[in-house]
């Protein structure tokens, strides 16, 4: 568990620093304070986040930016269709089950 208690009844030792403030005040894009900041994390360090919210070229190209031949391309993505269902050790009660009746 990435920042919480880690299950184990003790102190987490490794616990997960508090996120920075929002740097334009709250964002429906911020994290809960539950959820770890994604944004101080060592590999992002020297990142200009205002620049990123901003879209502005100051914040530089994107690291990755993948080639999409047309608006439905799914090239990118890894194709899951051909593996059959798995089974699990548990089974959905009935009023589970009607929560993914149109899924």
């Amino acid at each position: 568990m990435i920042g919480g208690g880690g299950g184990g009844g003790g102190p987490d030792p490794h616990p997960t620093p508090p996120p920075p403030p929002p740097a334009h005040g709250p964002s429906r894009h911020t994290p809960s304070a539950l959820s770890p900041c994604p944004q101080a994390h060592p590999w992002f360090r020297g990142v200009d986040w205002a620049a990123v919210a901003a879209r502005s070229p100051a914040a530089g190209p994107p690291p990755i930016r993948p080639p999409v031949r047309h608006p439905a391309d799914t090239a990118n993505f890894d194709d899951y269709s051909g593996l059959a269902p798995q089974e699990h050790a548990f089974a959905l009660s009935r009023a589970e089950q009607a929560l993914f009746a149109d899924f």
